[in-house]
């Protein structure tokens, strides 16, 4: 499934600031992994979401159809906590390094001296750990 999440300006923190932080948060998922605690509060919120989701009968028509559709398997609607039940600490750190870390990626915010410039975008040069 694909989240996408915005992060609205607040006049309070630059752009350019907040950009750094989240590529910091990026590169530490990458190298240290996340806590216990966080991986089972989203567990928790994944959990809570699905099940609120399914309590109408539309929505759980939705579901059906969705796992049908890309997963060749409808039954998966009646057990899509299950899915995220496995995830592990290392599983996090995985994914974030193959698919977020490769993304430090096309920013014009970035400081200049750890990036490169590809004509009007840069790519942030992994931190050596």
């Amino acid at each position: 499934m694909l989240f996408i999440y915005s992060i609205a300006d607040n006049n309070k923190i630059s752009a350019s600031k907040l950009e750094k932080e989240i590529i910091n948060c990026i590169q530490i998922i990458g190298s240290e992994g996340i806590t216990v605690e966080e991986l089972e509060k989203a567990k928790n919120k994944n959990e809570s979401r699905i099940n609120y989701y399914i309590q109408s009968l539309m929505n759980r028509a939705e579901r059906l159809a969705y796992f049908s559709s890309f997963y060749d398997n409808p039954n998966m609607a009646f057990n899509e906590s299950k899915l995220f039940s496995n995830i592990t600490i290392e599983d996090i750190k995985r994914v974030c390094n193959k698919y977020l870390v490769c993304l430090l990626y096309t920013s014009d915010a970035a400081d200049e001296r750890s990036s490169v410039d590809l004509g009007g975008r840069r790519i942030i040069k992994k931190k050596n750990t």
